[in-house]
């Protein structure tokens, strides 16, 4: 099983450093959060993590930490010790920012479709929805959009379509 880990931060944008094919910057830690009752105490001082990242995923990121000095990096990758550096690393598979994250989620939700079947006892009784004076499918709004026939899950790494 491969290791995988998300840290959440902002950089010094000043410590970027571009390579050719990925840039690389360091994220400090500092304290711990209350940890379970029976757990060692972590040890003392800032943990330095330095980051990994492909050329190609780092200006919407550097655009979004520029634009808002609030923002944070959102970095999942490999993570593994780096004898060279004497620290721990990570190989960044996915950067985005918190700002991102969420206009990304905000723009979802407006398309997001959520469907309610129409009611079957209707059906069971032998007559149609409408002759029951039933509609024959309830429909919610959500975000603006009106839903019919499909359900739409968007949020974590998959859109999924459930047709009912």
């Amino acid at each position: 099983m491969v290791p995988k880990m998300t840290l959440i931060g902002r950089p010094a944008l000043e410590g970027v450093v571009h390579r050719d094919s990925f840039v690389v910057f360091s994220l400090d830690f500092r304290g711990a959060p209350s940890l379970p009752k029976g757990l060692p105490k972590p040890p003392d001082g800032p943990t330095t993590y330095t980051l990994f990242v492909a050329a190609k995923k780092w200006p919407p990121v550097l655009a979004a930490l520029i634009a808002d000095p609030a923002d944070q990096i959102v970095a999942e990758g490999f993570p593994a010790f780096d004898p060279e550096i004497e620290g721990p690393v990570l190989f960044v598979q996915s950067a985005t920012t918190r700002a991102l994250q969420r206009t990304k989620r905000d723009e979802g939700a407006g398309k997001a479709e959520v469907p309610i079947p129409a009611p079957r006892a209707a059906a069971s009784a032998g007559t149609n929805a409408e002759a029951a004076g039933l509609p024959s499918a309830r429909k919610i709004e959500v975000g603006g959009a009106v839903a019919s026939d499909r359900i739409t899950v968007v949020g974590g790494p998959r859109r999924r379509v459930i047709d009912l």
